[in-house]
């Protein structure tokens, strides 16, 4: 029979670690994930609102394009129309929506669809819906949904962009954003046939705005958030003022 070393066996027992030892890694390994978790996920957060918001805003420049193959350029549209007749001739044919439709939209019915997203939060709590003068409103087949008005007076198309429809919290300048499609020329702006985010504000126009002036309003959720992303490559700028 052979013996081992005693040095030898000592030195295989020191290789296992005590149940004490593990407690405490897992308790050192359970605290670093509290701590960075909550940062990860509202990186992805922000990540996929981007990545929709810069979709979302190529999906409708190129719906107006193709509109605009069958229907002449936008700015011989015919912007007397009411809501649901602009759309459903101007858009509703290059949009791929998912089970709303004129009838569903006129029995209200369309929002069973939406979750709690019939509507958006300012930063203030106050809720604004969808729907408070028929505007006509699209979900489409991967969860975004985009709300029209046609404003006849003054030829512009107000567009509202929920970028993760009911799974987000549908808080103006988290999730939701506002465009505007312009067709006439403001003071010395040109505008005509401009998609921008917002509206005209304090008779200036988008691109010539300083992004302090944007900064400033969008801390109450103002509907010109959207620019400091798309002045940003489309990434949520550091000082961006709505905190996640």
């Amino acid at each position: 029979l052979t013996y081992l070393p005693t040095n030898l066996l000592t030195r295989k027992r020191r290789v296992a670690f005590t149940l004490a030892e593990v407690l405490i890694t897992l308790g050192v390994i359970g605290v670093v994930a509290a701590m960075t978790m909550p940062t990860l996920i509202k990186n992805h957060e922000k990540h996929v609102i981007e990545t929709q918001l810069k979709k979302t805003y190529s999906d409708i420049g190129n719906w107006i394009k193709r509109s605009e193959v069958d229907n002449g350029p936008a700015e011989y549209w015919d912007y007397t129309l009411g809501n649901f007749d602009f759309v459903e001739k101007y858009f509703a044919p290059y949009v791929n929506l998912k089970e709303c439709n004129r009838d569903l939209f006129k029995n209200n019915i369309c929002f069973q669809y939406l979750g709690n997203s019939s509507g958006w939060y300012y930063t203030n709590g106050t809720f604004q819906p969808y729907n408070p003068a028929g505007f006509p409103t699209y979900v489409l087949t991967d969860g975004r949904v985009i709300a029209f008005q046609n404003n006849t007076d003054y030829e512009r198309i107000y567009i509202a962009v929920d970028v993760n429809g009911a799974k987000g919290k549908s808080v103006l300048g988290k999730d939701v954003f506002m465009l505007t499609f312009f067709n006439y020329n403001f003071l010395s702006f040109n505008l005509k046939g401009k998609l921008l985010f917002g509206d005209i504000w304090n008779g200036r126009g988008h691109a010539h705005r300083p992004t302090e002036d944007i900064i400033n309003e969008c801390k109450n959720g103002n509907i010109h958030c959207g620019i400091l992303l798309q002045r940003n490559g489309w990434k949520f700028p550091e000082d961006y003022p709505i905190k996640f």
